[in-house]
């Protein structure tokens, strides 16, 4: 747990493992530290930013499950803004299992980069980005991030994903829906429910060529703003991309995922939500401070 900036060194490397969880609070920043949270049996790593931290300019990567019993890594976002970090979530290397993840439930997200990656495997689920605007009157909003949904080069693999709900804002850069690059394969998606706003971002959807075509939703009352779509053709063998608008679709539940209850995604507007005391409640315990004077930093579970 950080809640001073002096006690991290600018590039340490930090992996967090067997349920473990790495905090920042207040002013703290991740600086440009190489943050690893690992998807393990008995619970993946996780890295939470609360108040008004920032994620720097760090590289932070989420794996996802690679045996059937394990649970995926993952970052809950509660902070200032996500800086100009760079986010990689993994698919998952075993059918069913969750591929690493970030929630972003508050703040903004900079101009930070999030490559969901596609699972490995038929059956596996690719990494995802759910930005979540159900705690505060103003929503988190992606800023200038930009974002990446990449295709699946297994048959039968889910590709990487984003989805916004509540009142979440795409903000103004670039989201990318990849083609699947194998037969069979899943397409990079990306879905607005609920109130959530597309803002002025450019999307692109790319069309299909061996597998699926990346594509675009909005459910319910969502809005695509003032949004740019490009929706690539089919090239041989393939179908053209789309967006798609279904407003009296219901949002599909949150996928369970790192082992924990349903993700506070499914909580409405109006319901009252603390993910510090959330995260303090599940925890119930802290972890050792990053020390400056080591070269790296191993979290684990007490």
């Amino acid at each position: 747990m950080l809640e001073d900036a002096s006690a991290l060194e600018s590039t340490l490397p930090i992996g967090v493992t067997f349920g473990a969880e790495f905090q920042l609070f207040d002013s703290t920043s991740a600086l440009a530290s190489t943050v690893t949270n690992s998807g393990r049996v008995g619970g993946g790593g996780l890295t939470t930013f609360f108040t008004g931290s920032s994620a720097g300019n760090a590289t932070i990567t989420n794996r996802g499950a690679t045996v059937g019993a394990a649970t995926s890594g993952g970052v809950e976002f509660s902070g200032l803004t996500a800086g100009t970090a760079t986010f990689l979530n993994q698919g998952a290397a075993v059918s069913g299992g969750m591929g690493g993840g970030v929630y972003f439930y508050l703040g903004d997200g900079g101009n930070a980069t999030f490559r969901n990656f596609p699972g490995t495997v038929p059956g596996a689920f690719g990494g995802d980005l759910r930005v979540l605007g159900f705690f505060g009157a103003n929503g988190p909003s992606l800023g200038s991030a930009t974002v990446e949904n990449l295709g699946s080069t297994a048959s039968g693999a889910r590709a990487g994903t984003t989805v916004l709900q509540g009142n979440a804002t795409a903000g103004a850069r670039r989201i990318r829906n990849a083609r699947g690059a194998a037969a069979g394969g899943g397409a990079g998606t990306t879905v607005f429910s609920n109130t959530a706003h597309a803002g002025s971002a450019t999307i692109t959807n790319e069309g299909a060529q061996n597998g699926g075509a990346g594509f675009t939703e909005f459910r319910d009352a969502a809005n695509a703003g003032a949004a740019m779509f490009f929706n690539g053709a089919a090239l041989p063998a393939g179908s053209g991309s789309a967006v798609i608008f279904s407003p009296s679709k219901i949002p599909s539940p949150t996928p369970r995922r790192r082992g924990r209850k349903a993700a506070p995604a499914e909580v409405r507007a109006g319901a009252s939500f603390s993910p510090k005391r959330t995260a303090a409640a599940r925890r119930g315990r802290s972890l050792r401070r990053a020390s400056a004077a080591t070269g790296a930093c191993s979290t684990s579970a007490r």
